[in-house]
């Protein structure tokens, strides 16, 4: 599969779709140049993650192949947009076109997407897991790490804004083989969320510290059988959240709880739970895998 000739084929589909037209105000930089589409397709493709799932069914991929990795990008793109403007991460898209357009065009892609994917045999599944990840979503938004959030509400919850669209592309790509793809992309989105929790908590552009968001590094903080040190863990989470100390104070106290280790213990698991499954489900598949497993970053370090 040549993957860079697929992304260009992806975008070029979405490119010539008609709903982003309203939003280029005439403007030489269109809407999906802001967003910057092709690069964020070049990073990770949720219609190349269809055909990489469709590829395992030995068909060929042929032109509404590509179509409807288009209509699985729009659909991602959509929640991308909104989780960008509720976390504030990426102001770009709303400095262009403003908050009010940016509600918009989240609404256009979404029923845009949900419209031509209504057809499809797998469309009751797919509305299901896009219900789970907009609770995972919502709890992501409205809770914090203080609200006292277990580590198992945080899979059964949360993790689902994540693990919950993973199922919804493979629920489309391959349903006849749903049971194993939803067992394996649960460890699979395990993983991938972990990554990103970690990553946020060192990186400044990310919001997650700043609104004590419940990912898993800060909910292991609080997961202590010891009640003194635990109320101390949260009198530091307390006094952040009310400008008492610095976040680098705030970093300094999740290194030494131990939480990241756990976390980096935990996604590696998953990491290598989702290899073994794949290998023993298509055993013939050597370098599909390989690519799977690359392409999710589940290749174990």
């Amino acid at each position: 599969m040549n993957t860079e000739t697929i992304i260009e084929e992806i975008f070029t589909e979405i490119n010539e779709r008609t709903l982003f037209d309203k939003y280029n105000n005439g403007s030489e930089a269109g809407i999906l140049q802001v967003i910057d589409l092709r690069h964020m397709l070049k990073q990770f493709s949720w219609g190349l993650l269809y055909l990489y799932i469709y590829s395992f069914r030995n068909k060929p991929i042929v032109k509404e192949d590509i179509t409807l990795a288009a209509n699985i990008e729009m659909l991602c793109l959509s929640s991308k947009i909104l989780d960008d403007l509720l976390d504030e991460d990426k102001p770009a898209i709303a400095e262009s076109i403003g908050n009010n357009n940016v509600i918009f065009l989240f609404a256009d892609l979404l029923i845009e997407s949900l419209s031509r994917l209504h057809t499809h045999s797998s469309n009751e599944r797919g509305y299901v897991h896009l219900q789970s990840a907009m609770l995972g979503e919502w709890m992501d938004v409205n809770k914090t790490v203080i609200d006292g959030i277990t580590e198992q509400q945080y899979l059964n919850q949360i993790l689902p804004k994540t693990v919950a669209i993973l199922k919804l592309v493979a629920a489309f790509a391959d349903p006849e083989e749903q049971v194993f793809w939803e067992k394996f992309l649960t460890y699979a989105g395990t993983a991938m969320q972990l990554s990103n929790d970690l990553h946020a908590v060192f990186n400044d552009t990310k919001s997650d510290l700043p609104k004590l968001k419940p990912t898993l590094p800060l909910l292991k903080m609080l997961e202590i059988s010891d009640e003194n040190t635990k109320a101390e863990m949260k009198m530091t989470l307390v006094s952040y959240a009310a400008g008492g100390i610095s976040i680098a104070a705030l970093r300094e106290a999740i290194i030494a709880s131990g939480s990241l280790e756990y976390c980096i213990l935990t996604r590696e698991l998953c990491k290598d739970k989702c290899s073994q499954m794949l290998y023993e489900r298509f055993p013939e598949n050597v370098n599909l895998n390989a690519g799977l497993l690359m392409y999710l970053g589940l290749v174990t370090v």
